[in-house]
């Protein structure tokens, strides 16, 4: 999984980093080096592409939409029965106590426990099998001795159980009512929320084809071209600052700091040709869909950044660059947050101290370097942005950004970067329209989105339930207090 959740999030910098600067910053750029001085450009206009259409099937559809509604499952008090048995969701108040001391995590309230889901200590579940709801049970138990928590290991505790009720998790079926409520602006009914799904899905399939073939060409240009010496130093770090920064503001909103961050995800870097070949990975990293409540999902843009030119649409699909099937970058670094304090992070915190600063200059040189042959390209072609476009598109920006004036957004962004960002747009363009794309054999790829995708989506919306139902058995007080994990 860090290999996947690397090239994932190596892809989702290049996105950012190539489509607008995060603020001005000193450094060299296009305009002040002639491209043809760095590189010989293979013939880049007829760059063979496979790469199949999607198609959205019925069956597909019909689980995603099994999927949205499963993630809106909600409990319900049970009204045919007061008496806890196996496999019931139960609703309870518990005190935990040792030697008749509480103790840290040993207590919570309105928890929803599985019952037969082994969740807790041998003894606790068991020991409410029976039990009618509104009573209160005294159970005498004993932690494992080899139990993760040494401070209660093998000791003795007693938890006081209140059943407050047994519930049963209940998925909304597809009605016009529940239509209604998801407020989606024209869609008030179950078929037209059909047809709005479908579509959706259509555009993301779209959108993810495209991206995988622009992915694609930026890699041909990459792995065909030749340089002639290195990106200037001044081009390279000005990436590495944008990149770091990326990797260091992403790492927050996990709880990381920038080290953990980048040794989770490649905590390898100190193999330098594992983690060249994961960046490299990155660029054909695309994502499959993801649930959302009204919409289809975000697909990784990878190299497709370099055709977008709006910094807020990058951002939201860096954010959501996906690992590998419905697994997300945010999926795989909520599980790293949620084991910071771990070994594993422990481990991963301590090995190769600022090794990671190489992963990020590396991709940083990358990043110059197809920046480099865009221009370069350009320049035959006479792709370069004129003032008038430049200003105009600039215009548009800053108005969709926020500011008041592209004054302000000069102040704010990296202008000369947002036009290297218009000028690849425009280049990539043109090597889509003149690239010779073909579908693979059909017995090597799945041109629908219904087998594995289907597939993944069935699990995921399983992993769903399962999770609701056993409702964060995994939470901090219930792992402290009896979980047996």
């Amino acid at each position: 999984m860090n290999k996947k959740l690397l090239a994932a999030v190596l892809a989702a910098a290049t996105a950012v980093t190539m489509l607008t600067g995060c603020g001005s910053s000193s450094g060299e750029y296009l305009k002040d080096i002639k491209a043809s001085d760095y590189v010989e450009l293979c013939d880049y206009k007829s760059i063979p592409v496979e790469e199949a259409k999607t198609e959205v099937t019925d069956d597909y559809l019909n689980m995603y939409i099994q999927y949205t509604l499963s993630s809106k499952a909600s409990y319900e008090e049970v009204t045919d029965h007061d008496t806890v048995k196996s496999g019931d969701v139960v609703n309870i108040d518990y005190e935990g106590k040792i030697d008749g001391k509480d103790f840290d995590g040993g207590s919570s309230t309105g928890y929803d426990l599985t019952i037969g889901s082994n969740s807790f200590i041998t003894g606790f579940e068991d020991g409410l099998i029976g039990q009618k709801t509104g009573s209160t049970a005294t159970l005498n138990l004993k932690f494992p001795d080899d139990y993760s928590n040494s401070d209660v290991a093998g000791k003795a505790v007693v938890f006081t159980v209140k059943i407050n009720k047994i519930e049963k998790l209940v998925t909304p079926e597809l009605t016009d009512d529940w239509v209604k409520n998801q407020n989606i602006d024209g869609v008030t009914t179950a078929d037209e929320y059909k047809a709005y799904m479908k579509q959706q899905l259509e555009d993301q399939a779209q959108s993810t084809y495209d991206s995988d073939v622009q992915s694609k060409i930026s890699q041909y240009l990459e792995d065909n071209c030749t340089f002639k010496k290195d990106p200037p130093t001044a081009m390279v770090d000005r990436f590495v600052t944008e990149i770091t920064a990326y990797y260091t503001q992403y790492a927050q909103q996990y709880g990381m700091d920038l080290e953990t961050f980048m040794n989770y995800v490649n905590p390898s870097d100190s193999s330098s040709d594992a983690s060249a070949s994961d960046a490299s990975a990155s660029d054909e990293s695309a994502s499959d869909a993801s649930a959302s409540d009204t919409s289809a999902a975000s697909a990784a843009t990878s190299e497709a950044a370099v055709t977008e030119t709006s910094s807020a649409a990058a951002s939201s699909d860096a954010a959501t660059a996906a690992t590998s099937g419905t697994e997300t970058v945010a999926d795989a670094l909520s599980a790293a947050s949620s084991t910071a304090g771990s070994e594993n992070a422990a481990s991963a915190a301590t090995s190769g101290s600022k090794a990671y600063e190489k992963t990020i200059r590396e991709q940083a040189v990358r990043t110059a370097k197809r920046y480099i042959i865009m221009q370069a390209i350009a320049d035959i072609e006479k792709l370069n942005v004129s003032n008038r476009d430049y200003k105009s598109e600039m215009a548009n920006e800053a108005a969709d950004l926020g500011y008041s004036s592209v004054e302000e957004f000069k102040k704010n962004e990296d202008a000369q970067e947002y036009r290297e960002s218009l000028m690849s747009k425009a280049v990539m363009d043109f090597l889509v329209k003149n690239a010779k794309i073909t579908a693979p054999a059909a017995d090597s790829t799945d041109s629908s989105t219904g087998a594995s995708d289907a597939s993944s989506t069935a699990a995921s919306a399983d992993a769903a339930a399962t999770s609701d139902s056993a409702s964060a058995v995994t939470s901090d007080s219930a792992a402290a207090a009896a979980s047996s994990k």
